[in-house]
């Protein structure tokens, strides 16, 4: 698995709060295209029937492919590029996380969550930078996926980490609800980042 790692064929993604073990994924999303679409729809593509095994694979690709590719761009890109636009600055490690939510007995996915710059991963009542949401879904996000944002942010908050400073970010394939964007126009601390945005052309 290291082996595998340092060559660039999986990637391993740690809490950045909690210690648990990495999710480990095959870095390249051709390579999980061919193990989970093409291989076993093979038989029925060769029979004739791509139409009808493109249709059948679709949630899978969306799930499986898509959905989690954005995930990595969007961390890739906070990684990266965000300094350009953050209130502090360089963010610190990036990552991803689980936040416990004991009144609605459940947790929530954190897609992209970026500590301050000198906290380390783990660490308690660490600072953090920027939580964020990275949707590929085919509808725009809206209001809802920023009062998540918001209630997450409060999870922490009650849990000891530090979320004075820390920006909302929502990344969506598909854009944006007016009332998030007018949102976002009239307040500090939030960052809305579309496809063109992701890859620094609009």
């Amino acid at each position: 698995m290291d082996v595998l790692e340092s060559t660039g064929y999986i990637q391993r993604e740690q809490d950045i709060l909690r210690p648990r073990h990495p999710v480990t994924t095959l870095a390249d999303p051709v390579i999980r295209f061919n193990q989970l679409i093409t291989l076993p729809q093979a038989a029925i593509v060769e029979q004739g029937f791509a139409e009808q095994a493109w249709h059948a694979a679709a949630p899978t690709f969306n799930s499986k492919i898509l959905g989690p590719h954005f995930e990595d761009l969007a961390r890739t890109f906070t990684r990266r590029y965000a300094h350009t636009l953050l209130p502090g600055g360089l963010p610190g490690p990036v990552g991803t996380t689980e936040v416990a939510d004991p009144a609605a007995r459940t947790k929530h996915e954190v897609d992209v969550i970026a500590l301050a710059l000198g906290e380390r991963p783990q660490a308690p009542r660490a600072r953090t930078a920027l939580i964020g949401e990275a949707k590929a879904t085919a509808a725009r996000r809206g209001t809802g996926d920023l009062k998540r944002l918001e209630h997450i942010r409060g999870l922490l908050t009650d849990q000891g980490y530090d979320t004075t400073g820390t920006t909302l970010a929502l990344f969506s394939l598909h854009g944006f609800y007016p009332d998030v964007t007018e949102s976002a126009a009239d307040r500090d601390g939030l960052l809305l980042v579309d496809l063109p945005g992701l890859y620094g052309i609009g």
